[in-house]
């Protein structure tokens, strides 16, 4: 990749979970003036996301960058919260991010300090830990992700469904289409899966930027192929406060945006039990054995 304008991006919660960010000021000026298209391209093998600029989300007008689902999966994969990635401006509709990992600013202290003081400061404390992974004790978001995924498959291959990790194949709106990725999936027989380990806050409250998540899962189940079967796996976690599980409270707070054609299954990752909460018909009901 040639030399050209590097912005060092800090991974903050938003981006983190969204798929979007933002670029500063002082490097604004080299990609695109006005909101339109751009490449996105990912990690050493530069696969291509299609994205977009937005001129408009800021006040200030410096570009925000849509990557949606792909991109905000591949950071999650590839990062941890807070880590700090470059974001390369090849041309002002092209950017790369690369996916060598910088220790948010740490590099110069470490460099300087005893190998036992760089060990130690590489260690999150235990209050920072809680406040940066999704659960106490796992190593991060994407790992925690790809466990549950796991266990999905699992689940379903003693079902007699077995099923491939990053399972790509074209969606979209009337005529166009574009490649996407869904967690889980078969081609024989036909089916996708989207898989979401999110639960309540700490605070026992909902976690309404993961619950964006789920809806613009929601928007990619309807865009895909009809003859496609499709479930959405999610974890089972009850509200201390009533007992609610979240999958429950997402059907009847936003079961208008969910798509007859999906079927919503909550798993017990405890007994290793899945439940039906929502058929493909529409109708709600525990999973027979």
């Amino acid at each position: 990749m040639p030399s050209c304008p590097v912005y060092k991006l800090t991974l903050h919660k938003t981006y983190y979970d969204k798929g979007f960010f933002n670029l500063g000021v002082e490097i604004e000026r080299f990609v695109r003036s006005s909101s339109g298209p751009i490449k996105i391209l990912l990690g050493d093998s530069k696969r291509q996301v299609n994205g977009r600029i937005d001129r408009e989300a800021n006040q200030n007008g410096t570009p925000r960058v849509f990557g949606g689902a792909e991109l905000q999966h591949w950071l999650q994969r590839n990062f941890q919260l807070k880590d700090v990635v470059d974001v390369h401006i090849v041309s002002p509709n092209e950017i790369w991010i690369n996916d060598h990992k910088k220790e948010n600013g740490r590099q110069n202290i470490q460099k300087e300090a005893p190998k036992a003081a760089q060990r130690a400061a590489s260690k999150p404390t235990e209050k920072a830990a809680s406040k940066t992974f999704q659960r106490s004790g796992s190593k991060s978001n994407a790992h925690v992700g790809k466990v549950f995924e796991e266990s999905a498959r699992r689940f379903f291959a003693g079902k007699g469904i077995t099923l491939s990790g990053n399972y790509r194949i074209p969606v979209g709106i009337e005529d166009r289409k574009k490649e996407h990725a869904f967690d889980l999936g078969s081609s024989s027989p036909k089916v996708i899966v989207e898989c979401k380990s999110h639960t309540w806050t700490s605070g026992n409250n909902v976690p309404s930027a993961k619950l964006t998540v789920w809806n613009e899962a929601m928007y990619y189940f309807t865009a895909s192929p009809p003859e496609y079967r499709k479930i959405f796996f999610v974890l089972r976690d009850e509200r201390k406060s009533n007992g609610e599980t979240l999958a429950d409270y997402y059907i009847r707070m936003y079961g208008h945006l969910i798509p007859t054609s999906v079927e919503i299954w909550e798993y017990d990752t405890t007994r290793d039990e899945g439940r039906i909460l929502k058929e493909a018909s529409g109708q709600v009901g525990r999973l027979k054995s």
